[in-house]
């Protein structure tokens, strides 16, 4: 048997800081969804807001627009 440390695949947790960084959304907009409700699905832990970086990605490519030349 091998002996070779092998991380286990962990779901990434994102600030509100890093969302907007990725998405180019400003924190003002990012409370405002929260606040009503849309937008990017978000989980609260205790006080601190998390974002997974799956999903963030899930809601930008959901806005996808095909072109066609």
């Amino acid at each position: 048997m091998s002996n070779t440390n092998v991380e286990p695949s962990l779901p990434r947790y994102m600030t509100e800081q890093e969302v907007s960084a990725l998405t180019g959304f400003s924190l003002a907009k990012l409370r405002s969804d929260r606040f009503y409700q849309v937008g990017i699905p978000y989980r609260k832990v205790g006080r601190l807001v998390r974002y997974l970086y799956q999903e963030v990605i899930d809601y930008m490519e959901s806005g996808k627009i095909e072109t066609f030349n």
